[in-house]
């Protein structure tokens, strides 16, 4: 297991390891997207309901 991707958003260390996703299928892949998609949207839906101003974070 080998970190393969380290980035550092605000106070959040990101790191991607080699095996993590070394048996998924492209199936799969969509539906961790789709299910993380999601999630991200509810936070963005409640922010903006709660009047919250979003900045803009760097790309991974």
């Amino acid at each position: 297991m080998a970190v393969v991707v380290e980035k550092k958003i605000n106070n959040t260390v990101v790191r991607i390891h080699d095996d993590y996703c070394r048996s998924t299928t492209p199936e799969q892949v969509q539906e961790i997207l789709k299910r993380i998609a999601l999630r991200a949207k509810a936070e963005f839906n409640a922010a903006a309901e709660a009047g919250v101003e979003l900045k803009q974070v760097a790309s991974v």
